[in-house]
């Protein structure tokens, strides 16, 4: 913010015409150059247009450097006492809260190319929520969903930008094993180098987002089958009425959303192109229901520890499938103050900027799928 100024100096008490009035021989010289002087500036005001005005009106564009200058503010304020988003209609490059479908409450964002007219359709990605995350003001100030919002600030981070803390700048990793070993992961560790702020990323992201509510904190019931028959057919409902690719729709959830997502695609295969789940270990028998599906496996140390190394082992003995595993070193606790004692839960907040995730779910489809989701040729 730029500070106004005094326009003009201060009167020297050495300048004998400036301690009082001009003398009056002068006077009608000064009112007319004055008046001449109102009449031009007015008349420039009238007719010139006004670029300035409206470039001035635009907030300039953050990168990742520039947002991550700006410190995080200290806050105890917490998302759990936050309003809810009012129902809205959805628009191009924007997360939205609609009016509930078929009983069930959701969020949808619709990528920035999106139109109402065309035949062009849109990959789709189905989010399923943790535990906690039910409530939308809560399931807004953390992961992908807060990543889909233009301002990402928050109740306890003023921030329009979002940036992680500078101890996740390097986001390293056990590398990768080879597709042919049966181990899980090597021992040596690589750089991941994913993005500690992406400020455009509800301006750049391809996919319709799908983000169901499955419950709320104080009715922590789990996605069980039931609710995940509702998401699947209000994602049927996207598909329709947005223009969603059916050979394209991607499923991933986090925490309990991440175990929702293996039961999920354990029951109904033939739905996803791809599937990622993050912090969720499973048991290792789970695999074998997987066959054929493309998953991303994503945790940090304890998570492999808990279960998600076996799962990864066990998905690499499959007939058929590919099997990807990200297991950070390290991860962030969730943003939200109150979890702040959570450190390496939000292993969500590292995969789901990192670009790396996305290019893989767009490189896989399912021609079949159309079937499965009951749509028309």
């Amino acid at each position: 913010m730029v500070e106004a100024t005094k326009l003009g100096r201060a009167r020297s008490p050495s300048s004998p015409r400036m301690l009082g009035p001009p003398p009056f021989q002068h006077w009608n010289k000064l009112v007319c150059a004055g008046a001449l002087t109102l009449v031009f500036l007015a008349t420039v005001a009238l007719s010139k247009p006004k670029p300035l005005l409206v470039a001035a009106a635009v907030a300039p564009a953050f990168t990742e450097e520039l947002a991550c200058q700006q410190p995080l503010p200290e806050s105890d304020c917490t998302s759990e006492t936050q309003p809810d988003p009012p129902i809205e209609e959805p628009a191009p490059g924007r997360r939205a809260r609609l009016a509930p479908f078929q009983g069930m409450e959701y969020q949808l964002y619709l990528p920035s190319t999106w139109r109402e007219t065309g035949s062009q359709t849109y990959p789709v990605v189905v989010f399923l929520h943790g535990a906690g995350d039910g409530k939308f003001s809560v399931m807004n100030s953390q992961s992908l969903p807060r990543l889909l919002a233009r301002n990402q600030s928050t109740c306890f981070d003023s921030r329009s930008c979002w940036c992680l803390s500078s101890e996740y700048r390097r986001a390293r990793a056990k590398m990768e094993a080879p597709p042919d070993s049966p181990e899980p992961f090597l021992e040596d560790e690589e750089d991941l180098a994913s993005p500690m702020a992406v400020c455009d990323f509800a301006d750049t992201f391809e996919f319709i987002a799908v983000m169901p509510q499955g419950w709320l904190p104080q009715n922590r019931v789990g996605w069980t089958q039931v609710r995940l028959s509702q998401v699947e057919m209000l994602t049927k409902h996207v598909l329709e009425r947005y223009r969603g690719d059916p050979a394209r729709v991607s499923l991933t959830g986090q925490s309990a959303g991440g175990s929702g997502a293996w039961h999920f695609a354990s029951l109904r295969p033939s739905l996803w192109a791809s599937v990622s789940v993050v912090c969720a270990p499973a048991p290792p028998e789970l695999a074998m229901s997987l066959d054929g599906l493309p998953i991303w496996v994503v945790g940090w140390t304890g998570d492999g520890e808990m279960g998600n190394d076996d799962i990864v082992a066990a998905l690499k003995q499959r007939q058929s499938g590919s099997v990807r595993y990200t297991r950070y070193t390290l991860a962030p606790p969730p943003p939200d103050p109150l979890y702040n004692y959570m450190v390496g839960h939000a292993s969500y907040d590292l995969i789901y900027r990192d670009p790396r995730l996305w290019q893989w779910a767009l490189s896989h489809r399912k021609p079949a799928a159309k079937d499965a989701w009951g749509l028309p040729d």
